[in-house]
This record gives structure tokens, sequence and C-alpha cells, in this order.
């Protein structure tokens, strides 16, 4: 099965080739929502990161290992 991060990652590729390999080229695209020419449907995704942030699933998690760590700094 694929995850979030692996298609994130295989879009920050594909907008790496698109841009020639240049990191602040895929930063400054103008394929954008606003773009009048064309528009690119991957542009919010372009920089490897979900615009949406971080499902629930994801944030409950990172909470219990937070509550775990600190449970166990205060024991030791």
């Amino acid at each position: 099965m694929t995850t979030k991060t692996e298609l994130l990652q295989v879009i920050r590729k594909h907008c790496l080739e698109c841009c020639g390999g240049s990191y602040l080229d895929v930063e400054k695209c103008t394929a954008g929502p606003e773009a009048k020419l064309s528009t690119c449907t991957l542009w919010a995704y372009r920089m490897g990161k979900d615009p949406d942030g971080p499902s629930e699933a994801k944030i409950e998690a990172g909470k219990k290992s937070f509550r775990f760590l600190q449970q166990a700094n205060t024991q030791a």
C-alpha cells in the first residue's frame, strides 16, 4: 500500500523534473491556481508537504508519544 508520504515524495520528484532539477524554480512555480496559461493539479503539493496538514490519526499518535515521553521523564 502506498502511504501519503510516498505519494508526496513522488509529486516532489515530478515537480523537480518539471523545473529542470531546480528547487528554487519548484518553490517559485507559477502553475498555481491563479495561473493564466495553464495550471497544475499537483501545485499545492509541490513542496512535498500536504497543504491540509497532518491527519487526525497522525496528530493523535504524536500526542500519545508526547505523553509517553513526559511520563518516562517524570519517572526517571
